[in-house]
């Protein structure tokens, strides 16, 4: 199955089927950067390489694939890296899955970890803030007093939020606002050994939930299924491994 998809939110919709549909069967998302009236579009040439990879056999069990100027990219690790290039696409953690040659597919390798969630619904009310120097905690404690189901934060490299923030963490989970952290980084895992108060090892001792090689967006949407899906905190945590 090939899907086309604007390229600005492609990497959410894919990785929101990743998460959500179970089989073998490839399922290729792509979509065109330029404009249809300009003379470099790549909507047609994206369409014939996501056809050929939809066909191709060695596409079976890789799940949901984005494919963009000659490569093919795992849901979970693909971003949109550039506005206006056609080599939009990217994934900066362990590089293309592979690429289109003349007709055929090749595969540099398999995605390393799959996960699927049986979803009946999403929870849309889960918002992301990204952390920056001398961030405030307004846009925290209006998510808190709004009464959203969860909180993404996109947190300084290895999972670190500034000392202020802390308190304002601790009152959401008291009032079961999940929150989930993952890195504003572009690749790298969490967890540090930093000693100072709004590392990662604070954030673990409080029970949060962590993302680790997850973009704030898609981090996001794992969320919303997740809340979707679970019936309890302790099955939602199975999906957020630390």
């Amino acid at each position: 199955m090939v899907v086309t998809h604007g390229t600005d939110t492609l990497e959410e919709t894919a990785y929101l089927l990743d998460l959500t549909l179970k089989g073998a069967k490839p399922v290729v998302c792509t979509g065109a950067v330029q404009a249809a009236t300009n003379p470099a579009y790549d909507g047609l040439v994206n369409l014939a390489g996501a056809i050929r990879v939809a066909a191709a056999p060695e596409a079976y069990d890789l799940g949901v694939t984005v494919y963009s100027d000659e490569e093919l990219h795992a849901a979970s690790d693909v971003q949109k890296v550039h506005s206006q290039s056609r080599r939009a696409f990217a994934s900066p953690a362990g590089g293309p899955l592979g690429r289109i040659d003349g007709e055929r597919l090749f595969l540099y390798h398999r995605p390393a970890e799959r996960q699927y969630i049986a979803c009946p619904r999403l929870e849309e009310m889960v918002d992301l803030i990204r952390l920056t120097q001398g961030a405030d905690v307004r846009q925290m404690r209006h998510s808190i007093e709004d009464g959203v189901a969860g909180i993404v934060i996109e947190a300084f490299g290895g999972g670190r939020v500034p000392p202020w923030w802390m308190p304002l963490i601790a009152d959401a989970m008291q009032r079961r606002t999940v929150v989930a952290i993952t890195t504003r980084c572009l690749s790298g895992s969490l967890g540090d050994e930093h000693g100072y108060v709004g590392a990662y090892h604070d954030l673990r001792r409080m029970g949060v939930l962590f993302a680790p090689h997850l973009s704030g967006p898609k981090t996001r949407i794992k969320l919303m299924v997740g809340l979707g899906a679970a019936r309890s905190l302790q099955e939602l945590r199975t999906w957020f491994p630390a």
